[in-house]
């Protein structure tokens, strides 16, 4: 990256290196200035590394450097035109298409083509970038060689120990994605949809679930179990739909009182509990399963924070700053909701305002309502002393392994 107030006009291009400093790429911003050297070899090289790529084609011509922002639009109009023209979407090696957005998985150039070594390699230019999302036709070609290769090619069966006759054809794939999705309780709508198809009806030639499995279900739909009523969520249940004449359906944590037969849950969140922070969500004090899973939850997103105080890249990513004190606000919202559902009476109804941050307290008996307020601390605060705690400690101690190894011979890094 060219250094602040740096003017590279008057100075030989021989000598421009000096006028480069190094910095992470995920600490770049978009008015930072790159070198177009098109080689890794040289001291200023940016956008080979930035590519993954050991040697370019000269990309900006008549330019000693460009702004981040100026890779960034390059990059996005040059991918258009020559590696996925049809960008957002993505075809199959059929007429079927889907945006890229909305796919199950994607694949970078870097992970399906390996190493990057010249800007072409047999290929597209740059396709093997990791800013380059491979197409679908070429990920179904590159399965479709190892499934059934010819030419006498060893299949993928036959690399791992499997007879040479085995074969397995992308239409026998479908039949089997299909049976799994139908076997996991996914509704034939949605196998349908990621199926590309139109009809249902087609769907069921796609799925081989048995006659039993099948008779089993509507069984079960047409006589469904009963909940035990001992159970404090069963009870909450009713108790609350009778009070409040709202919907009320059982969740891992707790209830819900939305209405999920009208309008399915869309609702994600950054826990493991699921339903968590969620305005809709009611939880059970007492509820002794709900709260082992809370506190689970509650050592994980822990965990999750220590390892991002202790990320080198916090100080730098705007990004990592923003989700540690969001995140750090929503652990201590769940400490206290944990700290609620064990101190308070059992069976007391507990709801949390996000916009007012405070817990609702209701005993659905008495219909009475107890607010109780959420303390959060200055986390902002926090974030920053975190950071100024870095830079003082890598100033005051610049390699600790080197004074370790000088004190162990009886000496200091002064010298002395």
């Amino acid at each position: 990256m060219l250094k602040k107030g740096a003017d590279l006009t008057s100075t030989h291009a021989v000598h421009r290196g000096r006028f480069f400093e190094n910095k992470p790429i995920f600490a770049l911003r978009s008015d930072d200035q790159l070198s177009v050297s098109n080689s890794k070899k040289t001291k200023l090289s940016a956008l080979p590394y930035l590519f993954g790529y050991t040697q370019l084609p000269k990309l900006f011509v008549d330019k000693d450097v460009v702004t981040v922002e100026e890779v960034q639009n390059w990059w996005v109009s040059f991918y258009r035109k020559k590696i996925l023209p049809e960008f957002p979407l993505s075809f199959s090696n059929g007429e079927s298409s889907i945006k890229l957005k909305n796919a199950m998985f994607c694949f970078l150039g870097g992970w399906f083509y390996g190493d990057s070594k010249n800007s072409g390699g047999g290929g597209k230019i740059l396709q093997k970038t990791n800013y380059a999302v491979v197409p679908l036709a070429s990920l179904g070609s590159s399965i479709l060689t190892r499934l059934c290769p010819h030419g006498g090619m060893d299949s993928l069966f036959v690399d791992y120990g499997y007879s040479s006759e085995i074969r397995l054809t992308p239409n026998q794939l479908r039949h089997l994605t299909n049976t799994l999705a139908d076997l996991s309780n996914i509704p034939v709508e949605i196998i349908t949809a990621w199926s590309g198809r139109k009809n249902s009806e087609q769907t069921h030639t796609y799925i081989h679930t048995s006659d039993d499995l099948k008779t089993s279900r509507v069984s079960a739909i047409v006589n469904p179990p009963e909940f035990d009523r001992s159970l404090i969520r069963a009870y909450s249940k009713e108790l609350l739909a009778t009070v409040t004449n709202l919907p009320a359906s059982i969740t891992s944590t707790g209830l819900c009182n939305q209405n999920l037969h009208v309008n399915p849950c869309n609702y994600l969140n950054d826990f493991a509990s699921q339903c968590f922070l969620c305005s809709e969500a009611c939880y059970i004090a007492g509820d002794e399963s709900a709260i082992e899973l809370f506190e689970k939850d509650l050592g994980v997103q822990n965990a999750r924070l220590e390892s991002v105080t202790c990320d080198i890249r916090l100080s730098a990513s705007s990004a990592m700053k923003k989700w540690f004190v969001i995140h750090s606000r929503n652990v201590r919202v769940l400490s206290l909701l944990i700290d609620l559902m064990k101190n308070c009476f059992v069976g007391t109804t507990i709801r949390y305002s996000k916009k007012d941050s405070e817990f609702n307290l209701i005993d659905l008996n008495t219909k009475l309502i107890k607010k109780v307020s959420c303390a959060l601390p200055d986390y902002e605060a926090r974030l920053r002393g975190l950071i100024e705690d870095k830079v003082t400690s890598s100033n005051t101690e610049p390699n600790p392994q080197l004074r370790s190894l000088l004190s162990s011979f009886g000496l200091n890094n002064k010298g002395e």
